[in-house]
């Protein structure tokens, strides 16, 4: 037969263990959805910054390379950006040799993507009209320093959250 105290030891174990996991799990979750939001918004203004820079010659367009930023200008610095037009392409200095893969600009806007060098690049993609011509400026940040991170602080909230279990059981079985 099962003593109350068991009984209740291991209902409290059970839902305690489950809460510090869907807690810990979800809470690093919410704020990974709310960083790429974020950081969407920052790609957004970065390829409209691209397009600015964008000028219009009798030849066709021409990318003022003055007006990027530098990071785009050092190699696997973690920003970078490929612009497509009828009959031209520019690619960021910083992607040195290497590719971004190809992404379908509808389904795959801030979504993370194997990138240069073992990086996680959440990167943006769309279509922009300069001149009468179509553009796309395809644009990508290093998002793995940022997954490292939270996976840190995942370990930090379970372990905490192992922490809070260990210490309610004992409180249940003292008071018991």
């Amino acid at each position: 037969m099962r003593s109350i105290s068991r009984q209740l030891g291991s209902g409290l174990l059970l839902v305690m263990l489950i809460t510090v996991l869907l807690v810990g799990q979800g809470a690093v979750w919410l704020f990974d959805r709310a960083l790429r939001d974020y950081l969407g918004s920052d790609l957004q203004r970065e390829s409209d910054a691209l397009l600015a820079a964008m000028t219009p010659t009798p030849g066709g367009l021409m990318l003022d390379t003055t007006r990027i930023g530098p990071d785009y200008l050092r190699p696997f610095s973690g920003r970078y950006f490929i612009i497509e037009s009828r009959h031209q392409r520019w690619r960021s200095r910083s992607l040195w040799d290497e590719r971004l893969p190809a992404v379908n600009v509808e389904q795959h806007n801030n979504q993370l993507v194997p990138g240069p060098a073992g990086q996680q690049l959440l990167m943006r993609s769309q279509h922009f009209r300069r001149a009468s011509q179509p553009v796309t400026i395809t644009v990508a940040l290093d998002y793995q320093p940022l997954l490292l991170a939270f996976q840190r602080a995942r370990n930090w909230l379970w372990g905490l959250g192992g922490i809070a279990v260990l210490v309610s059981l004992l409180l249940q079985h003292a008071l018991l």
